[in-house]
């Protein structure tokens, strides 16, 4: 549903000044309800999986923060969406940009406490193994843009585009509160420890972790927002590319790399109790980056191989033209080639946070903006969106290697590497014999968009089903390493 909403937003709004305005005006929400996202899991599902209380009083204050961020954003929408882009309004047209998406911030500011629930009960949900209630979520959140879109279909822009933000909030709290009746509904975490230990297990909550991991989002939060700064200064249309290709990137990503980050993080946190086994935690989260890496490489390998073809099938509808394609194309080679190196990253945090190591996120986010933040500003005044993407990877890689060299949860690098290696060999054959298969205009996306679907459900099926094969049979562990996962989580 998330994908169909994306399709059909870059269908009505292409490469547009609208397709701008709406990407500025969300960067906000985006930025400020991470703060939330990023901590609430990470902090919150080992404590509610081992079963300890919960703090009430720090819940209390982060929402509250969460609320008062929304009003903040809806007060003075102009003054943050100039902090997000500086140089639009110089830009030719800029002006008519910046006026759209201060009027799109009003609608869309509330979504920072709309979100920052979510990521609440998300977080109380996967502590209990009951997956599949965050992507009902967002499954209605998606069906309410969709709403908004069927409905003024035959609307001018200037006022569509203020149903689609309405549409965007609306979903937003009707998924929040999908989830809170979840929540309320058979909740299976209970508190098993005396009363007296609730001051040293807030202790170990704790307000330094949460600190730390706070002052960490606000570092990390630099990179995103580079990103849009340097994209804003870029010939019109280049926010909006590179923002389709972010987007198709990261749905691969939520449907690969973070749900399995996500059981396996409940699992660990599970066996992260006070009588946990350091060697029995380390081999587990070696296993979960040996499966990862088998999952996010052979993905990222199509969107390398495929680029044009991918985004044609996907995005080349309605508005989203020829130029459109050619300026986002080559962002989805260059990011999701390298969604390995963000996917393991992510896993890596993550399985740090099992460990009680939040404090691991503050040196990576600090690396990935030192690297990444100059190097935006750098790379795309020379090589545009194309440098934007070049830079992420590369400040990725660099995080991936460090954290590998001194991550928390005992992972082995050099084991790491070798299996990256072996799973990109295992994944780029299978690819480069199905793009030789198939016709050049389907491979640079000149096709119509029914046959480029046709073409690229062929190279992606094929690939991935000789890829998966290679790997299941010629990688050591990979098959039981998998099976026992999914043993784990009780769905065998």
């Amino acid at each position: 549903m998330s994908a169909a909403k994306e399709v059909l937003l870059a269908a009505v709004l292409g490469t547009s000044a609208w397709k701008d305005a709406l990407v500025i005006a969300w960067t906000v929400p985006t930025l400020a309800s991470s703060f939330s996202t990023e901590t609430f899991p990470a902090l919150l599902t080992p404590r509610w999986a081992q079963r300890r209380s919960h703090p009430t009083p720090l819940l209390a204050a982060m929402a509250l923060a969460l609320v008062g961020v929304s009003a903040v954003a809806m007060l003075w929408p102009g003054m943050l969406v100039g902090w997000v882009a500086p140089g639009l309004a110089a830009r030719s047209g800029g002006a008519g940009t910046v006026a759209i998406a201060v009027a799109l911030e009003r609608w869309l500011a509330i979504n920072v406490a709309l979100l920052g629930g979510q990521s609440l009960i998300a977080a109380r949900l996967n502590a209990e193994r009951r997956f599949g209630w965050l992507p009902g979520g967002t499954c209605v959140a998606s069906l309410c843009v969709l709403a908004a879109l069927a409905v003024t279909r035959t609307w001018p822009l200037g006022r569509r585009i203020t149903w689609i933000a309405a549409g965007i909030t609306v979903g937003n709290a009707l998924a929040l509160a999908l989830g809170t009746a979840a929540w309320a509904w058979r909740s299976r975490v209970v508190r098993t420890r005396p009363e007296t230990e609730r001051a040293a297990d807030m202790a170990t909550c704790g307000l330094r972790p949460l600190a730390a991991m706070m002052l960490a989002m606000l570092v990390l939060n630099l990179v995103p927002l580079a990103e849009r700064m340097a994209a804003a200064g870029l010939p019109a249309g280049s926010l909006a590319a590179y923002d389709y290709a972010d987007r198709l990137v990261q749905w691969v990503f939520s449907l690969s790399v973070a749900p399995f980050t996500a059981v396996y993080f409940t699992r660990m946190s599970e066996l992260a109790g006070p009588a946990s086994n350091p060697r029995e935690l380390r081999r587990h989260a070696e296993y979960g980056l040996r499966l990862l890496l088998n999952i996010a490489i052979p993905c990222g390998v199509l969107f390398a191989v495929f680029p044009r073809l991918l985004t044609r099938c996907v995005f080349g509808w309605g508005q989203f033209q020829a130029a459109s394609l050619l300026s986002t194309a080559p962002v989805v080679a260059i990011r999701g080639g390298g969604m390995a190196l963000e996917g393991a990253v992510y896993y890596l945090l993550f399985a740090s946070y099992a460990t009680g190591g939040a404090r691991e996120k503050l040196s990576v986010a600090t690396l990935l903006a030192a690297v990444n933040v100059p190097l935006v500003f750098w790379w795309s005044a020379r090589w545009g969106t194309e440098g934007l993407a070049v830079a992420h990877v590369f400040a990725y890689g660099v995080a991936m290697m460090w954290l590998l060299r001194s991550s928390g949860a005992g992972v082995r690098w050099r084991g790491a590497a070798w299996e990256a290696a072996r799973a990109g060999g295992l994944s780029l054959g299978p690819a480069l014999g199905m793009r030789a298969l198939l016709p050049e205009a389907a491979v640079a996306g000149r096709l119509g968009g029914a046959a480029s679907c046709a073409w690229a459900a062929l190279a992606v099926g094929g690939s991935l089903a000789l890829a998966g094969a290679a790997v299941w049979r010629w990688v050591p562990g990979v098959a039981p390493h998998a099976r026992q996962l999914w043993a784990a989580q009780g769905v065998a």
